[in-house]
């Protein structure tokens, strides 16, 4: 039976590829070990948050006062958001208000006959 071509070529080649990649696996798995015993990788001292501190200029932050005060005000509103949220739930709980009462804007059947009566 005859093959067509093209199946035998891409059967060489996957073959070719397979053995290849079985080869970089493992030489890019030992390849640190040379690179680190021969020191071919300059590694420098790593530096503490004082040292950091120490040697940055003041002035090489672009905008720094914008940016603080940036900072600043995303904390504010993110914390009044909490506080909202909570005041929310703490009225909700007070007027006995379902989650369903409030998206439907239904109102407690209590306050239906206050209503209707003119209360």
């Amino acid at each position: 039976m005859l093959r067509p071509q093209g199946v035998d070529r891409i059967r060489s080649f996957a073959k070719f590829f397979k053995g290849y990649m079985g080869l970089a696996v493992l030489v890019t798995a030992a390849l640190p070990i040379p690179v680190t015993m021969w020191k071919l990788i300059r590694i420098s001292q790593p530096m503490t948050e004082t040292d950091l501190l120490a040697t940055m200029p003041r002035h090489s932050i672009p905008n720094e006062s914008l940016l603080s005060i940036l900072y600043i005000l995303i904390f504010v509103f993110s914390e009044l958001a909490f506080v909202l949220m909570a005041l929310e739930e703490y009225l909700q709980d007070i007027l006995e208000f379902t989650d369903d009462q409030l998206l439907k804007h239904t109102q407690k059947p209590d306050q239906q006959r206050k209503t209707k009566q003119g209360h």
